[in-house]
């Protein structure tokens, strides 16, 4: 039997929805773009030492780094938009990029010690009196 595009459909079943049915999808915009511009500063680095081979100084290279996890850390006490960024900018790169910052210290483990944190002081801040390390 041939598809004639006949077919029944119960009443107000197969509509369009409006607008104030749809929900807001508002994930772009300033917020978006700020994180976007503040990862641009690692990512720009990153990639002109992948595909130019620029080597910059081992001090300079700790200063601009400093500055940008004080900022992240700074940033992360109000939102944690940023630090999951730079965290799935960094993890598939850390093999390649490693940061020692000490002995046993490396990028991966302070991004690890700042997500953690991050994550204990936004879950006090949702559920307080809840977060404690002893009852």
């Amino acid at each position: 039997m041939a598809y004639t595009g006949n077919f029944p459909v119960e009443p107000g079943f197969a509509r369009t929805a409006t607008k104030e049915e749809v929900p807001s999808v508002a994930w772009g915009g300033k917020p978006l773009r700020s994180t976007l511009l503040f990862l641009s500063m690692p990512g720009g680095l990153m990639l002109a030492t992948t595909l130019f081979g620029l080597r910059l100084p081992s001090p300079l290279l700790y200063i601009l780094f400093g500055a940008f996890g004080i900022g992240l850390a700074i940033r992360c006490t109000k939102d944690p938009e940023w630090l999951l960024a730079s965290f799935a900018l960094y993890i598939p790169l850390s093999k390649m990029i490693v940061a020692p910052i000490a002995p046993g210290i490396n990028g991966t483990n302070a991004f690890l010690a700042l997500s953690i944190a991050t994550f204990l002081r936004h879950y006090s801040d949702v559920h307080p009196g809840r977060c404690q390390l002893s009852h």
